[in-house]
């Protein structure tokens, strides 16, 4: 049996070593677990490597475990409300309100645009979306006509990562 399948140009024991380096170089327990799992898929042949796998391991190793407790409440929102396919603003994942919820609070000033301008915690919140966005794990969604007006959508990618955390049962 052939143990050096190659994949791309590398064989399957390199990518096997560079996930398990980005998992024991991780600054958090959660995505070296996260990692590890994959490793170990790697490893026993469970699990071919493909483009979005390599795509989540590279996600995976520029995280920390904040960043994956956003993409988790992230994830959670939409889980709720489901019918919302174009996407929520941080405003309303931080509140977490449904769009339509939102709308009608921002015209009755119950929340302002200086709060959502100005509230610390929901500008880190926001923050944390970009990052996810620029590692391929979140998506934009569509442009809403207030001051919030950038709109997030899970993709498959973050998806897959959240049911593999609560497949490994990853307290997150």
């Amino acid at each position: 049996m052939n143990h050096q399948k190659v994949i791309g140009n590398k064989s399957k024991q390199e990518i096997f070593l560079e996930v398990l380096e980005s998992a024991l170089k991780s600054s958090t327990e959660k995505i070296a677990q996260l990692l590890g799992y994959y490793a170990g898929k790697i490893i026993i042949n469970e699990r071919i490597m493909s483009y979005d796998d390599q795509l989540i391991i590279d996600a995976l190793s520029n995280l920390n475990d904040w960043d994956l407790s956003n993409l988790t409440r992230v994830y959670n929102y939409f889980d709720v409300y489901k019918n919302n396919n174009t996407g929520a603003t941080a405003t309303a994942i931080y509140f977490n309100f449904d769009m339509d919820d939102l709308d009608g609070l921002m015209d009755e000033n119950e929340i302002t645009d200086y709060e959502i301008f100005y509230n610390v915690d929901l500008r880190m919140f926001k923050s944390a979306l970009k990052k996810l966005i620029s590692v391929q794990l979140l998506d934009e969604g569509a442009l809403y006509g207030f001051a919030d007006a950038i709109s997030f959508l899970m993709n498959d990618l973050g998806n897959e990562i959240c049911r593999l955390s609560e497949k490994i049962e990853l307290k997150i």
